[in-house]
């Protein structure tokens, strides 16, 4: 059995919205707000624009979330 498989379902979710926020970070960091796409955050981090998508609206609600 692996360590994800031992994790619930919320903390899956929180361990992909913080995998996001990272790789964000480090997007808006690269290119800037306006050069940075939604999938290149989700590829950065290792998931689909869907995972992005289903933890933020949009970019801004992604990049607003770093401030958090």
């Amino acid at each position: 059995m692996t360590a994800n498989a031992t994790l619930t379902r919320p903390e899956k979710q929180a361990r992909t919205r913080a995998r996001l926020i990272d790789a964000a970070l480090r997007v808006f960091g690269r290119r800037g707000y306006r050069q940075a796409t939604v999938e290149e955050i989700a590829t950065e981090a290792g998931h689909t624009t869907g995972a992005v998508y289903s933890n933020f609206a949009n970019k801004e609600e992604l990049f607003l979330a770093l401030a958090d």
